[in-house]
């Protein structure tokens, strides 16, 4: 997210944020850039979150025993380079969950093979977070939080 990568994408109208693309990994930001100011003027108060936000995450990461990521839509590669990437960023047990919607009226696991990761479609609904608690629930029985 360094401001010489940041590109300016076309904003919604009646949005009070810009939307922002990373030009390095194509990560897009749509709430974070304020409209009230200039793109540079907003940019110190972000980067400062996201640095915050980063060494939270990879601290907590680091002092976790075992971890489940989610990822929400993504393909092979996608989650080959993740799991690549967390290898790492980390040294605890991981798993990763990777959620794609699809037009199918259940929820159905994808077997690639790969130890500790798990492909899963549910259903394509138009609220999906909201919409798609029943799959959220089956998928998450079992799940847990500890917290240290």
């Amino acid at each position: 997210m360094d401001f010489s990568n940041l590109n300016l994408v076309e904003t919604e109208p009646g949005s009070q944020h810009y939307k922002v693309r990373g030009t390095i990994n194509n990560c897009v930001s749509v709430h974070d850039f304020s409209n009230r100011k200039t793109l540079q003027e907003s940019y110190s108060d972000v980067k400062s979150k996201l640095d915050r936000r980063e060494n939270r995450f990879l601290q907590e990461i680091n002092n976790s025993e075992s971890i489940l990521f989610v990822r929400v839509m993504g393909d092979y590669k996608d989650v080959i380079d993740l799991h690549s990437l967390l290898s790492e960023e980390t040294k605890s047990n991981f798993n990763i969950l990777l959620i794609n919607h699809y037009e199918e009226n259940e929820i159905s696991e994808l077997d690639w093979g790969l130890n500790n990761i798990y492909s899963i479609s549910i259903p394509n609904e138009l609220t999906r977070w909201q919409g798609n608690d029943a799959c959220w629930d089956e998928i998450l029985k079992g799940v847990t939080l500890v917290s240290k």
